[in-house]
């Protein structure tokens, strides 16, 4: 019990400087660190020649020189910055142990100088084993993604079936079991009493002589409760979220809402709890640390810098190190001094200090290039595993609501389409207006053309009262008119042009109209006359062309006037998506409402499909992306909320 209470003490002695410097340093390493990971990425596909990656190149790929080089890279840098929020982790916990207050900048800058001190030639063996063991923190989070989201059966079988794999994965189980529950307390040896990396190895080898196997068992069931709690925590969140959806289903369609809330929610708490596995880990390491220094009646030296002149385990750092800022003393002197009262908590007295400030503005600064590489498409990978199929709803909601008309586009959104697909025509006056027929007979009741009325006549035309009454007075809406209510919603358009042969500068026109709204980036100018797209192209290349075709044989990637496809389901076969996507293209398919069918597609990696049933699409493609054990459990909750 008192070992408890001591323990409960060393976590909130500090508290407010442990949440701040985990929330600042994980925030910079989402919104700094994974986008420009995402961009090295995209340069390393485009240095080997891989404009798309599919299930048929993805392994030459990996395999590649480069690619092994830019993944080795990253290793490194991640490992790195974990390595640094280890010694942040290791310096506080000290701290705490010692019952003094840390400072945020002073704590910074002292794990800084101790992290710098790894890249000096005396210790850098200290950093190629942590760079061995720190990533073994994060196997059991990294293992639950596995029981979480499905895993292409061919990516298991590569790898199960990989005679290097499996022998790199045995050498590396080898040497963790040689040289890690030896040298786990090295790190601390070398952060707490400033030790060198040859040193700090001895004293940890000594320090665990007698506890290795049961340290390192500690460690991975450390790793085991966090696994347990995150399955714990989803499982009960699943249940609460559907549980509210359940009670608001008189409000909103919630079939395809509980799928996105489900799915975003998974994606939510499996990032969190795998940000926490290194300061977990480095926490329970913390502990036995202690505890086996006491046992051993070993005496626990106070946090110190290491000592300067030519007794300094690494001389280089010295030479650079800047002046230690107050709070942090050179030699064997303490990080803080003992009255912690002279170090006040974040907005204590009522004051906004440093700690508050660097955090609001790390947030301000991470959010500013987070939403600038969101803007650039810099999260946009051509990769088939990783981009999650689209779902275009065909003429808006067209199964629920009448075919293009705002209504239809209202509930598209609210089903959360990721796009909407229409048809374009232009009056006799020149304007454009959504309409699929040249003929407005079939959904207005008038045996007229297009091009044979004005906007206003149109204008005046009932285009809801063929679907139902109810949605009598409803209009032919005009394309200026959409593509405003899309910049609103945030869903993107496919503008499908449908000549009739009585236009005046008709391409121009549309693509005209798209820019002047600055829509250029949210849609796509589609259309079944490769001539059409021939023209848009020829007046503004920037615009993304999608070529409709009804049946797709041969080259079709040669035709240079189309950056996409869209073919008809029954056109669609593995061949076709493997050319279309070896050529960096993408292909859309139309139109799919059946659930077999919407399984094959996804099975076949098309990119995008274009249905009347929205919500269909949208819950098959969720139950292809999670794993069998999440999918079960949520169609339990369903069941007994719908029984």
């Amino acid at each position: 019990m008192k070992r408890l209470q001591r323990t409960g003490k060393m976590i909130f002695f500090n508290i407010k400087i442990l949440a701040g410097f985990q929330a600042v340093f994980k925030l910079l390493l989402f919104f700094l660190l994974y986008p420009l990971s995402l961009r090295l990425f995209s340069f390393t596909m485009r240095v080997t020649g891989f404009p798309y990656l599919t299930k048929e190149n993805i392994f030459s790929f990996v395999g590649h020189p480069v690619t092994l080089l830019f993944f080795l890279f990253m290793l490194f840098l991640f490992t790195a910055c974990s390595i640094y929020e280890g010694a942040v982790m290791i310096t506080v916990l000290e701290l705490s142990r010692q019952k003094k207050k840390a400072r945020f900048f002073a704590t910074a800058l002292f794990a800084l100088e101790q992290w710098k001190r790894l890249w000096c030639r005396p210790n850098r063996p200290l950093f190629l084993l942590l760079l061995f063991q720190t990533p073994l923190f994060g196997v059991g989070m990294s293992a639950s993604l596995f029981a979480t989201v499905s895993v292409p059966e061919y990516i298991v079988r590569y790898f199960l079936e990989n005679p290097v794999f499996l022998g790199t994965v045995g050498v590396c189980i080898f040497l963790s079991v040689l040289l890690l529950p030896s040298r786990i307390y090295s790190f601390h040896f070398f952060i707490i009493e400033g030790l060198s990396s040859e040193e700090a190895q001895k004293k940890s080898r000594k320090l665990s002589r007698r506890h290795r196997g049961t340290d390192a068992g500690l460690l991975i069931l450390a790793q085991i409760a966090l696994v347990f709690f995150y399955f714990i925590f989803i499982f009960a969140g699943i249940f609460l979220l559907l549980a509210f959806l359940w009670l608001l289903k008189e409000i909103f369609r919630t079939e395809v809402l509980s799928a996105t809330a489900v799915w975003t929610f998974l994606s939510v708490i499996w990032a969190v709890f795998t940000s926490f596995s290194t300061p977990v880990s480095c926490f329970v390491l913390s502990l036995l640390f202690y505890s086996r220094q006491q046992r051993a009646k070993e005496p626990q030296t106070r946090l110190s810098a290491p000592a300067a002149g030519g007794n300094s385990p690494c001389a280089c750092v010295d030479n650079i190190r800047p002046a230690l800022p107050e709070g942090l003393c050179a030699g064997n002197a303490c990080l803080a001094p003992a009255d912690a009262e002279q170090y006040p908590s974040a907005w204590q007295h009522g004051k906004f200090d440093a700690q508050a400030a660097f955090t609001a503005a790390a947030l301000l600064l991470s959010g500013v290039f987070f939403l600038h590489s969101l803007q650039q498409d810099a999260y946009n990978l051509n990769v088939e595993e990783i981009r999650t199929l689209e779902v275009t709803a065909h003429r808006g909601a067209s199964a629920d609501y009448p075919e293009n008309t705002m209504s239809a586009f209202e509930g598209a959104a609210e089903l959360e389409a990721d796009w909407i697909e229409l048809d374009v025509q232009q009056t006799r006056d020149g304007e454009i207006i959504v309409l699929h027929d040249t003929n407005l007979k079939r959904t207005t009741g008038v045996n007229k053309s297009t091009w044979e009325l004005t906007l206003d006549e149109i204008l005046q035309l009932d285009a809801g009262s063929f679907f139902d009454e109810s949605f009598a007075g409803e209009r032919i809406p005009l394309l200026s008119q959409v593509i405003e209510f899309a910049k609103d919603r945030e869903i993107r358009l496919n503008i499908e042009l449908k000549p009739t042969g009585h236009e005046t500068d008709f391409e121009k026109t549309v693509v005209d109209l798209i820019v002047s709204q600055g829509f250029e980036g949210q849609c796509v100018v589609t259309s079944q006359m490769y001539g059409v797209l021939e023209r848009v192209k020829e007046y503004n290349p920037d615009i993304t062309t999608v070529y409709v075709m009804s049946l797709a044989y041969g080259s079709i990637t040669a035709l240079s006037a189309a950056d996409h496809f869209s073919v008809n389901a029954r056109s669609v076969t593995k061949t076709l998506v493997d050319r279309v996507h070896e050529k960096g293209k993408q292909l859309y398919v139309w139109t799919v409402n059946t659930e077999k069918m919407i399984a094959r597609m996804i099975e076949l990696n098309v990119d995008n499909i274009i249905t009347d049933r929205i919500s269909l699409a949208k819950e098959t493609i969720y139950a292809e992306k999670t794993s069998g054990l999440i999918q079960d459990y949520t169609d339990t909750i369903f069941a007994i909320f719908s029984g």
